[in-house]
């Protein structure tokens, strides 16, 4: 190992290993990757995937709710499997593998904007000697976004395109789904009275497919109800998580919570905050005082 010039306090390692290269080290700002070397598909990958972007949490920011971030997502090859059974229930007829293309694209909530990006973006597909295909509508979940996040939440859709003139050649394909979004996106910005701030296309791919929001990447969803909380008799909010006092004490005298089990999603910041606020409660509760030091600031608001 050896000791960052720049930032002492940083090691890196001063040789290859597998795949990493020192020549190449340079900061980020929360990127991961996971691949596995064989070509093997697994929804494992996946899941490591998601794992690693709860990690990298502390890299991101956040409004002032606490609870809009500033962006989270995830880049996965084409589920082809899935896409087929999701394009079927709409209704729609996909060429073989490889010959369409599917991607994520934010849309107006007013349903006249709407209707007239949908329309330009086929539009944009067929000039460049593509088919599109059809729209799909995406489940999403509402209460994940932040207060603020959720007031300007697009509608989001997925578009199927495809290969058309360009069937069984991948290459010029993937260059006409390039230059397809960039002819859409130059459509709608030239459209006038309609909301053009809203839309956005996400990916548009025959290879891969990327989901993405203005969320958190909290891992952490509530306490869970059937195991200490349970065995404690303890209380909770109509949220969920467990109710306490200033004092970060329970309903159970001497049990205490701190972080997000008392505040839901919450950042690691005012988790560490808390759980030093707690540590200090339980000791003035059993010693009497405590020589923990007392927080300087504001109490910190709940989420």
């Amino acid at each position: 190992m050896a000791m960052n010039r720049q930032n002492p306090t940083v090691f890196k390692p001063d040789r290859a290993a597998g795949l990493y290269r020192p020549e190449f080290e340079h900061d980020a700002c929360g990127v991961g990757m996971v691949c596995d070397l064989h070509h093997r598909k697994s929804h494992a990958l996946v899941r490591d995937a998601l794992k690693i972007l709860v990690n990298l949490t502390h890299r991101g920011a956040c409004g002032c709710d606490e609870t809009s971030g500033d962006g989270a997502g995830i880049l996965v090859q084409q589920p082809r499997s899935f896409l087929e059974k999701a394009a079927e229930r709409c209704r729609i007829a996909l060429p073989p593998a490889g010959e369409y293309a599917a991607g994520l694209v934010f849309l107006p909530t007013e349903q006249a904007s709407r209707r007239a990006i949908e329309a330009a973006v086929a539009d944009a597909a067929q000039a460049k000697g593509l088919r599109f295909l059809g729209w799909r509508a995406v489940p999403v979940n509402p209460e994940a976004p932040g207060d603020l996040a959720r007031k300007v939440m697009p509608v989001i859709r997925m578009a199927f395109v495809g290969a058309g003139d360009f069937a069984g050649r991948p290459e010029a394909f993937e260059r006409q789904l390039f230059l397809t979004r960039k002819s859409a996106e130059n459509r709608v910005r030239q459209m006038a009275g309609i909301q053009a701030g809203m839309f956005h296309i996400v990916s548009l791919s025959a290879r891969t497919i990327v989901y993405k929001g203005m969320l958190l990447a909290m891992g952490f969803v509530g306490p869970e109800a059937d195991t200490i909380v349970a065995q404690l008799g303890l209380d909770l909010d109509e949220r969920g998580t467990i109710r306490t006092g200033p004092d970060y004490m329970t309903s159970k005298a001497g049990v205490f919570a701190a972080g997000d089990a008392r505040r839901g999603q919450s950042l690691i910041v005012w988790a560490i905050s808390e759980g030093r606020e707690a540590a200090r409660a339980a000791d003035l509760y059993l010693m009497g005082r405590s020589d923990l030091p007392q927080k300087a600031c504001c109490d910190l608001p709940r989420t």
